[in-house]
């Protein structure tokens, strides 16, 4: 099994970052990886006060109001740092002064060589402190490492179920590995999914025969997919499931229909080839349908020099 150096997790203070927090808490301590809390926040401008009127006015924050800020800030920090040690795992802790809240966590992941991060889908601001919600989707576009994007209040963790969409890139089986181990540290099963379209590249106007057979060899390879998790990822139960239908339609329906919680992981980018499932538009659209948890892996980096 891929040894895990370290986990950054976003925190707000909110109960949805909360839920984030004790996610990768959890998978911390599970995977024997170093925890490293952030938490990001800037004064809030209307709480800046005005000195001076036209070209010679200056902004000044209130020395105590912002101490009051700073000491909330530590408090946030704080309650989570307590938590990811309460879940067993060694945790450190990073206060940073940023507006720009995505590209300090990313900074940050770069900087510990996290090799997941995670937040939760929506926060609650007050303070200065930072909009999860808003977050999540600049994550989303700017990580070039795998992101955890939890959805829902304390019931949606842990997953009971992990749907893992495969469409034969490299992206979606890396995702596809993560995922499983995901599933082997909470004790999720895991269903692993592709979808086939009847009007896809390369089954179009083919003879029933051929359209059978390209089926059944479809799932025969799924299957074999499937066995190698196991064996890769120690995950207790995967199954294959190919679903004739659109990407996000199957997704969707496999939630719908498998024990959850459910946590979704896909690739941020697809093959796009014949009758493949081509997962960068879905992953947007599996995020903004907000129906699981997300797991997201981006292309694999290009080392350059």
């Amino acid at each position: 099994m891929t040894a895990h150096r370290s986990i950054v997790v976003a925190t707000d203070g909110s109960e949805k970052a909360a839920v984030a927090t004790t996610a990768a808490a959890k998978l911390a301590a599970a995977w024997g990886a170093q925890l490293h809390v952030v938490h990001a926040w800037s004064p809030i401008p209307r709480m800046v006060a005005t000195y001076g009127t036209g070209a010679g006015a200056t902004a000044v924050m209130s020395p105590p109001i912002l101490e009051e800020l700073r000491i909330a800030a530590i408090e946030v920090l704080g309650a989570a740092g307590t938590e990811g040690r309460r879940a067993g795992c060694a945790v450190e802790e990073h206060l940073l002064d940023s507006a720009d809240v995505p590209d300090a966590v990313l900074a940050l992941a770069e900087e510990v060589d996290a090799e997941l991060i995670v937040a939760g889908r929506r926060g609650l601001g007050a303070l200065g402190r930072l909009f999860l919600g808003s977050v999540s989707e600049p994550l989303l576009h700017r990580s070039t490492r795998p992101l955890l994007l939890v959805h829902g209040d304390a019931a949606c963790w842990p997953p009971q179920t992990v749907v893992a969409a495969v469409d034969g890139s490299g992206d979606a089986d890396r995702a596809a590995v993560l995922g499983a181990a995901v599933a082997a540290a909470t004790g999720a099963g895991v269903e692993l999914l592709h979808a086939v379209a009847r009007d896809a590249e390369g089954l179009v106007d083919v003879d029933g025969d051929t359209y059978r057979r390209t089926i059944a060899e479809e799932t025969a390879r799924l299957w074999r997919q499937a066995e190698r998790l196991t064996a890769r990822t120690g995950a207790g139960s995967v199954r294959a499931r190919l679903e004739l239908a659109a990407p996000v339609t199957a997704i969707k329906s496999a939630v719908d229909s498998v024990p959850g919680p459910v946590l979704v992981a896909m690739g941020t980018h697809g093959r796009g080839r014949a009758h493949r499932l081509v997962l960068g538009s879905v992953a947007l659209s599996v995020v903004h349908e907000g129906v699981a948890s997300v797991l997201v892996v981006p292309p694999r980096r290009r080392v350059t020099g």
